[in-house]
């Protein structure tokens, strides 16, 4: 296990890529739960209300 594994607390070498528009609280969530790094892709024109119900798909995840 590499030292940035440690340091994040993941079991796989996977990261996905924030794409803007693309990369949702579901992708990030089924990423993480793969053992990766799940990351959301929040677009420049956007409303907080879908930043808070993307990133609710990850956080009710009980996953460091």
């Amino acid at each position: 296990m590499s030292d940035l594994q440690k340091l994040l607390s993941y079991r796989e070498p996977v990261f996905n890529a924030p794409m803007a528009g693309a990369a949702s609280g579901a992708l990030a969530a089924a990423v993480a739960t793969a053992g990766g790094v799940g990351m959301i892709g929040v677009p420049a024109a956007t409303t907080q209300t879908w930043v808070d119900e993307q990133a609710r798909m990850v956080c009710d995840l009980e996953l460091p």
